[in-house]
């Protein structure tokens, strides 16, 4: 994934917890419980309705773990739109709870400022927050 700066001017609560966790401002569990209750927006490469319910999320991999994508706003989605053009939000504890096992998570991919979940601390971050 190649790194770009921040493309949002002023951070949102989710997106200035990120940076405190990464800068030792705040703990990791601090950045968590703000992702839990935050909206994470997932883009999709097909459309998501009535019609057509399945999510088919943006994936990456990362030394071969599948790591599906979320970010902080819309500005971070709009950098992936020839992969994705479709777009659902959600809270960060259902996009957890979303992400199929074996998956991990990227939120704001590409970003200096990025944060992964592997796959195997995904429920324990469900269970704690």
């Amino acid at each position: 994934m190649t790194e770009t700066p921040n493309v949002t001017e002023t951070p949102n609560a989710l997106e200035q917890a990120l940076l405190d966790a990464k800068a030792g401002r705040a703990s990791i569990e601090a950045y968590l419980k703000t992702l839990m209750e935050a909206t994470v927006y997932v883009p999709t490469t097909q459309e998501v309705g009535p019609e057509a319910p399945a999510v088919h999320p943006l994936v990456f991999e990362h030394h071969g773990t599948a790591l599906v994508a979320g970010f902080t706003s819309l500005d971070y989605v709009s950098r992936f739109q020839a992969q994705a053009k479709y777009c659902i939000s959600m809270t960060g504890r259902e996009f957890l709870a979303f992400v199929p096992d074996g998956h991990g998570v990227v939120i704001n991919p590409g970003d200096e400022n990025r944060s992964e979940i592997a796959p195997a601390s995904i429920a324990g971050i469900l269970r704690q927050f």
